[in-house]
């Protein structure tokens, strides 16, 4: 049975009805690809960050490759192909990491940053700001300051 039997499909995600729904749609896509990694989503890997979050829909599927994972046959076709997806794990395929260049006057030139996740783009752009992000009623921020505070000139 596939999975839009057991859930609701928005986009590329899917929403189960209900736990067992979620478990069952799981399991008709566990194993049936090596284009594809399978999850529930409180067992996706941490720093992939999808874990806690509920728009991400449960299961979490988790592209291999540059592959376009799609849970309904029309959502790409060679008329209109995908340009760009987000959902892909860039620990495992180096062609998704992102390039990030800074300058400014709170920036120091010429410094070198060994790669890092985005997330921690936040927390610096807060701190440029002068915005704390110690009591924000969005809840807790994964990346952490000291990730590319050594590019700031005052810290």
């Amino acid at each position: 049975m596939p999975p839009s039997s057991f859930a609701q499909i928005v986009g590329t995600s899917l929403y189960p009805k209900s736990e067992e729904d979620a478990q069952k749609a799981y399991e008709a896509l566990r194993g049936k690809s090596d284009k594809f990694l399978v999850y529930r989503r409180a067992q996706v890997p941490a720093y992939l960050h999808f874990d806690s979050n509920t728009r991400e829909g449960d299961p979490v599927v988790i592209p291999t490759g540059p592959y376009f994972i799609s849970v309904a046959a029309n959502l790409s076709s060679p008329e209109y192909p995908p340009v760009g997806a987000h959902g892909y794990d860039a620990t495992h395929m180096p062609e998704m990491k992102a390039i990030f260049f800074a300058t400014g006057p709170d920036i120091r030139p010429g410094v070198t940053l060994e790669p890092f996740e985005n997330v921690n783009v936040y927390p610096l752009v807060a701190k440029i700001l002068s915005l704390d992000i110690t009591n924000l009623k969005t809840g807790p921020v994964d990346g952490k300051l000291d990730v590319l505070g050594g590019i700031l000139k005052r810290k």
